[in-house]
């Protein structure tokens, strides 16, 4: 549960200033005395770094102890505290009013909104899901499903994970009658460990657009965070997504904005990871082929913690992701509250067709282990991406030393203000162009006038 430095400075002030007060009354109440030094303890083991999910709790509790001294000396009252600042990324745990288990959105939903409620789930339903929305299969009726709303929900840890794989959210459409899932909203939610992926969404046929994630807290995980794709098997081969009025369109308007991903590979229930390691996934990405203003899509103001591989897994195959934007995102090895091993893969994974993509004013901050910052190797080959544009970018290797690839591939690109703090001169294409870039080890490649 992360939360800005400050927060907990603040909380712990708070504190601090109430065990004066409380001193002062202790020929009147020891009890109250003993509870302040209790929760004083407790606030010293969470700023030691253990720091789980309890300090929700712990406000409730100085607060109901505040009533109680206060009550015993109304003179002592100060003045109300400033509230604690929103988080910087994702929200806080959402207090829920309601459980759903093994909960089924079916072909047909829409216009629903899930408010406060807490998904839990096991393997009797869902087939080891908190929540699963499917659209397609035998069981379920084939039509649209849209307008679909959770705000301040909680997507609980699968209690199949101890003996397996689950996912928390589970989207499918396996329609073959052309029938979309679309217009998707997840506000201020949380998203709890799972053994396989937290938000898997995937079209097997049928196809799904308009998802949005806004402000969500996504905790340490075993898999991928966040997986966003066609499967290849069930969809045209070049190029792939889903035919939809005779036009192959891929995944449109996908928006996912100041949610907090603290990483994958970590432990869950006692399960190491083994697959899936990346953190996000975003194949077969584009906007609609006739009019790329429509249906672009975009990542910005998030933070990304370690991942059990890379950060960003872009394409295994020539699918690619087109015209997306990454704007002000912070990606960082050595946040990593969840335990996450070190691992010398690249934070960019399989970047083959990065087309027209744009990347602006990222931070990206690399560990000692890893090995090479883009890995754009597809089926062997390296990645034909290009036309992409590159803005005010940070990449730093704080340590440690870069002994494979350091390229940037992408042809008939542009690269602006970018700062390539890495032990090794940055490898471009021959037909880059930029200006105003800083390297700590100079480039090859590009027109001659990167910096």
């Amino acid at each position: 549960m992360a939360k800005p430095a400050d927060s907990l400075a603040s909380f712990t002030n708070r504190l601090v200033a109430l065990e004066t007060r409380v001193n002062a009354l202790e020929t009147k109440d020891v009890e109250l005395a003993a509870a302040v030094s209790n929760l004083t303890g407790r606030v010293a083991a969470i700023e030691a770094g253990d720091y789980g999910a309890r300090l929700d709790t712990l406000r409730m509790e100085v607060d109901d102890l505040m009533a109680r001294v206060y009550s015993s000396a109304p003179e002592l009252i100060p003045p109300s505290p400033d509230p604690l600042p929103e988080p910087t990324y994702g929200c806080r745990k959402p207090t829920t009013t309601s459980t759903l288990t093994n909960h089924v959105i079916y072909g047909g939903t829409h216009d629903v909104v899930y408010s406060g409620v807490r998904f839990e789930g096991d393997a009797a339903v869902s087939g080891h899901e908190t929540v699963a929305m499917w659209l397609g299969r035998s069981s379920t009726p084939d039509a649209d499903i849209y307008n679909v709303v959770f705000e301040d929900c909680v997507f609980a840890t699968c209690s199949y994970a101890s003996t397996g794989l689950a996912n928390a959210f589970h989207m499918w459409n396996t329609s073959v009658t052309g029938k979309t899932i679309h217009d998707v909203t997840f506000t201020r939610c949380w998203f709890e460990p799972q053994t396989r992926m937290q938000v898997e969404l995937n079209g097997r046929g049928g196809w799904w657009h308009d998802f949005t994630f806004q402000d969500c807290t996504f905790e340490g995980s075993g898999s991928q965070q966040l997986s966003c794709d066609m499967f290849p098997s069930d969809t045209p081969g070049s190029p792939y997504g889903i035919t939809v009025g005779g036009v192959v369109r891929g995944v449109e308007g996908l928006v996912v904005d100041g949610c907090l991903f603290e990483g994958s590979g970590a432990t869950v229930e006692g399960i190491e990871p083994s697959s899936w390691l990346m953190g996000l996934e975003f194949g077969c990405v584009y906007p609609y082929a006739s009019d790329t203003d429509v249906g672009q899509s975009t990542f910005s103001n998030n933070k990304v913690g370690r991942c059990g591989s890379a950060w960003l897994n872009f394409s295994y195959t020539t699918k690619g992701c087109h015209y997306m934007t990454f704007k002000d995102n912070v990606f960082d090895f050595s946040y990593n509250d969840h335990g996450a091993d070190a691992h010398a893969d690249s934070p960019w994974n399989s970047a083959a067709n990065l087309n027209y993509c744009t990347f602006d004013g990222n931070t990206w901050t690399l560990g000692a282990e890893n090995n090479q910052p883009w890995c754009f190797v597809a089926g062997g080959s390296h990645a034909t991406g290009g036309h992409d544009t590159f803005i005010g970018e940070h990449w730093t290797k704080p340590s440690g030393s870069i002994s494979s690839y350091c390229e940037m591939p992408f042809t008939d690109s542009d690269y602006t203000n970018c700062h390539f703090h890495l032990p090794k001169a940055v490898a471009f294409a021959a037909s880059a162009t930029g200006s105003g870039n800083v390297f700590d080890n100079g480039y090859t490649g590009g027109d001659g006038s990167m910096e």
